[in-house]
């Protein structure tokens, strides 16, 4: 399955705590990469590896993309 862009800009972004965040048009909440690296305790390059791994279809047969996509689904 290809994974879709998606063209939205955020209503409000915000750095607390050095974790970068910020609020959709619709509500939604999120964080940026280098947040998510921060708020997760890893190297910002790991989350960004995993994050064009994913847009290339490669993450989703490792097992961390396995974990990822459960936690999705869920």
């Amino acid at each position: 399955m290809k994974q879709q862009s998606l063209s939205i800009a955020p209503i409000a972004i915000k750095e607390i705590d050095n974790i970068s965040m910020g609020i959709l048009p619709n509500g939604e909440t999120f964080l940026s990469l280098q947040g998510l690296a921060r708020f997760c305790g890893m190297a910002p390059s790991s989350i960004i590896q995993l994050a064009q791994d994913w847009e290339k279809g490669e993450a989703q047969g490792r097992q961390r993309g396995r974990q990822l996509e459960e936690l999705i689904k869920e």
